[in-house]
């Protein structure tokens, strides 16, 4: 759960699109260079903008922030931070501008593997990136065409799969020039991400892919790295949209309302307009695939329409430091009376917090079967917001894992004009599992196919109303909650 402030604005800085800038600085598509550190033809070198001694401060300040406040180190068992610092020393002092320079910390930091730990470039160096007039998904683990120009729809047909990369197969061309350098928790949305950012690039410039078409021939095509300017119209399904609310009634009194996210209070003011018209409603479908977060006393105050019964929250953990006692802590083994003060000299000190106990308040209740569609984009506050339903067995999830990824998130600025952020708390259930790293998983899996994409069909929004369907034939409700009991049990 994110402090309101905090969170609006760095939802502005989305995780899944800032990678979008440097994922490939490093492989030379920016800086326009290859593996080896030679120029590429026809691509000038950029002019080197910082100081050795800023290079190192900024990369210094990454390493103390984390060193001293992120909260998931156990979740990179193999990681020597200390020696991964000292490593990258000379990879900063070797970088030639300061679009590499970004490129070398944002990978540094990309090995903490979390979501809401991630540098973030200056915005002057926004524009310089594009991509082709192509978009692309990852359905298990397979990348394939879902929107295209149609200016290109010919040459690239939608649901082709992309095979290769300048030659190298996209698998490899992920893992080597992509993944290292995106922010993510969790390899499901570390591909998802990938996905969207394998054609990225300095704009103007061209990348050719490998396709596979539907009846299985093979076809190499050259792009240009010019979707922000190019004229025409997109072919394929549209891009999600994140209204922040969305109401529709489906049939035999269904309802289904999309949150688009928690940034925002009126999406508490526009929900409560509705809860005469949800209140009709013999069931309730509550899309949360796209809302990556917000506050997290905006979900509170929507959880308390969604039950009459006490609910709980996240319990948290949070690195503790007391210099005195850090230094008690250095003369443990000669002193027993400082044992107590060994993890603070150890940097392993901690505040637990039980989870908190909310009063559902008195207010409209909607206490009609609840149908949860969670999806990758689903994260934060909306992850915060399922652990609540989770707590008293509201609702049954139908879709994909969440995102994986909540907290309260460190700003600070960098040399260059950049800025970055480390996760500083730890949300775990009330009982102390953990679902950042993890994702909150659903009681019906449902992974919708490149198929399902091209056709416009929502295959999770189609099992959800089955679903819901089941449980509003359930009598009385209880039974159907102690179903959803049980199923949370189960995939624990």
């Amino acid at each position: 759960m994110i402090d309101s402030g905090t969170e609006e604005k760095m939802k502005r800085l989305d995780p899944c699109l800032l990678p979008l800038l440097l994922v490939t600085i490093l492989s030379g598509v920016i800086a326009g260079c290859n593996t080896t550190g030679e120029t590429r033809p026809g691509v000038a070198k950029t002019q080197k903008g910082l100081t050795d001694a800023e290079k190192i401060y900024g990369l210094s300040l990454l390493w103390m922030e984390a060193t001293y406040n992120f909260a998931f180190f156990d979740q990179v068992p193999d990681l020597d931070w200390d020696a991964t610092y000292r490593a990258f020393i000379p990879k900063v002092l070797d970088t030639r501008s300061t679009l590499e320079y970004y490129g070398v910390l944002e990978r540094f930091y990309a090995l903490l593997q979390d979501g809401h730990t991630e540098v973030t470039p200056p915005e002057s160096l926004l524009s310089r990136i594009d991509s082709p007039g192509v978009v692309l998904g990852e359905f298990d683990q397979r990348i394939h065409v879902v929107r295209v120009l149609d200016s290109l729809v010919d040459r690239v047909p939608l649901g082709s799969e992309v095979i290769e990369v300048e030659g190298i197969p996209i698998r490899r061309h992920l893992e080597e020039k992509i993944f290292p350098y995106v922010a993510s928790s969790t390899r499901n949305v570390l591909w998802k991400t990938g996905a969207r950012l394998a054609l990225s690039g300095e704009r103007g410039t061209t990348i050719r892919i490998t396709l596979r078409l539907a009846d299985g021939r093979e076809r190499s095509v050259e792009l240009r790295r010019d979707a922000s300017s190019a004229s025409g119209r997109w072919v394929g399904p549209q891009s999600p949209r994140r209204e922040l609310v969305e109401f529709r009634w489906l049939d035999e009194g269904i309802a289904c309302l999309a949150l688009g996210g928690f940034h925002d209070e009126r999406v508490v003011t526009e929900f409560e307009k509705l809860l005469p018209e949800l209140q009709r409603a013999r069931g309730l479908i509550l899309d949360l695939r796209e809302n990556g977060g917000g506050s997290g006393s905006h979900a509170i105050a929507i959880v308390r329409h969604l039950t009459d019964r006490p609910f709980r929250g996240s319990a948290t953990r949070m690195r503790y430091h007391v210099s005195t006692y850090a230094s008690y802590g250095a003369f443990a083994d000669r002193f027993p009376q400082f044992e107590k003060f060994r993890e603070f000299h150890l940097r392993d000190a901690w505040i637990s917090n039980e989870a908190p106990t909310y009063d559902p308040g008195e207010g409209a209740k909607l206490k009609m079967p609840l149908v949860v569609l969670t999806g990758h984009r689903t994260a934060s506050a909306a992850e915060d917001m399922l652990l609540m339903l989770d707590s008293i067995g509201r609702g049954v999830r139908v879709g994909e894992p969440t995102r994986g990824s909540t907290g309260q998130p460190l700003l600070f600025d960098l040399p260059g004009g950049g800025r970055a952020r480390v996760c500083t708390k730890r949300d775990t259930y009330p009982d102390g599992r953990d679902f950042v790293g993890v994702g909150i998983l659903p009681h019906h899996p449902v992974s919708p196919t490149i198929e399902d994409v091209i056709s416009g069909r929502d295959a999770v929004l189609e099992k959800g109303v089955e679903v819901l369907e089941s449980l509003m034939s359930a009598t009385p409700q209880r039974d159907a909650e102690a179903a959803v009991r049980r199923a949370s049990h189960a995939i624990r």
